[in-house]
Formats: C-alpha cells, structure tokens, sequence
C-alpha cells in the first residue's frame, strides 16, 4: 500500500493550495491499482480499517513540516469502527497543528442511516480544528438532508453532474 498525494491547485494563480491524500496498491510487477480494484475486497477480507489508518498516519507524518491543507477520504464504515474512530481522535489530539490543516471527506456512496455517530464525529473533529467535505456528491444516495444535517465546509460535486456544465 501506497499513499498517493494528489495536489489541488489554485485556478488563479495555478500554486498547490493543497493536497488530496489517496491510496494505491502496488503489485508484485510494480503495476498501480486504483482502490477500486482493491477496497472492496479489503473489507470483505477485514482490513480496510487497516488501510485507512495507514493513509492517515502517512498524511500526518507527510505534512507534519508543512503549511498544507490536506482531505482523507473516510467511509461511513471508518466511522462507525470503533477501533478507527479512536484512532483518529486519538491522532489529533497528539498532533492539534495539523489537525487545523485536515479535512475529512465523507464518501458519497455509502447511506448515512446513524446521524447521530456522525454528528458526534463531526462535532468532536470540528472542535479539533479540521473540516468535513462531502466527497462526490450528486452519486450514491446524495441528498441535501446530509448538508443540513451534517454541518459541512465542502461540498465536491460529483463529476457526472457538472462535466458538461459548458455545453449545458
């Protein structure tokens, strides 16, 4: 498993504002697999919780010297894993700088049924200093009951609705 740092530029003066942190598996012939291709079989296998930690506790390490803003990607399931969602609290707490400089994206795909786990991990990250985006909204079971329940800084608009903004 890799961590792979996707920058976010600035449209206006084309600098990196900030990175999107994102995993990548590689095989045994150095070929890169996108999570699609491995995430759902690591849940099925019991380590996708395995993996999220080990994205977030690079990103941590990564941007510990620098200025960056910086998203994770979280699932409904890292969430409502005790042992992941322990383990975030935990890592910011030690690390309060960089925890101003985070933003959890919450994936799209997956239905938020328990709102009230969900406004307990946002109030206690916010209360940290990071951000919550929705990741992908317009896919999956988007509404905006998640934005007013939710509290969100960011909303990213699934690409599906907003590709063919300039010719519709």
């Amino acid at each position: 498993m890799i961590s792979y740092y996707q920058p976010i530029n600035n449209n206006k003066n084309g600098k990196i504002e900030k990175y999107e942190c994102l995993v990548r598996m590689i095989d045994t012939d150095g070929k890169i697999i996108n999570p699609i291709n491995f995430l759902d079989i690591s849940q099925k296998i019991r380590l996708y919780n395995q993996i999220t930690t080990i994205v977030i506790k690079k990103s941590f390490n990564l941007f510990n010297n620098t200025d960056y803003e910086f998203s994770i990607n979280l699932s409904i399931k890292d969430i409502l894993n005790h042992e992941t969602y322990n383990f975030i609290k935990n890592i910011l707490a030690q690390n309060p700088d960089i925890a101003r400089r985070v933003i959890f994206e919450i994936l799209e795909v997956e239905g938020i049924s328990n709102y009230d786990i969900m406004a307990d991990f946002i109030d206690y990250i916010k209360k940290m200093g990071c951000k919550i985006a929705i990741d992908d909204f317009g896919s999956g079971y988007s509404n905006f009951d998640h934005i007013i329940k939710l509290r969100v800084n960011y909303i990213k608009i699934d690409s599906s609705i907003i590709k063919n903004l300039d010719k519709d």
